[in-house]
């Protein structure tokens, strides 16, 4: 797929970077667009499969479930290593899980 026009486009072989051409500068397309031109050929796949199973969790907890987005151990040897956990709320025998679902910052950072 040819690289979109209002793009920035990463230097080619040998070009140094203070070279590249820059496409992006005039203000036609947008900073998203030229931030996503920019990334690996790998990464990208990854996000926007990351932001529709993050959106499939949001949906969950919409839905009154308590829901989180866990990876399977070798998520890399299988296409589906995401799972998204959700228990209902209002069921008591699933408080201790929920408790343990719920999002909360990474250790040592601020709340």
């Amino acid at each position: 797929m040819p690289p979109d026009p209002g793009c920035s486009q990463s230097p080619g072989p040998g070009q140094p970077e203070a070279q590249r051409p820059e496409r992006n500068a005039g203000g036609s397309g947008n900073a998203a667009t030229a931030r996503a031109a920019l990334l690996s050929p790998v990464a990208l796949p990854l996000l926007c499969k990351l932001h529709v199973e993050l959106d499939r969790c949001e949906a969950a907890r919409e839905a009154g479930y308590c829901a989180a987005l866990f990876r399977m151990l070798h998520a890399g040897a299988t296409a589906k290593g995401d799972l998204i956990v959700g228990v209902p709320k209002e069921r008591p025998e699933w408080h201790g899980l929920h408790n343990l679902m719920e999002p909360r910052p990474p250790t040592g950072q601020l709340s």
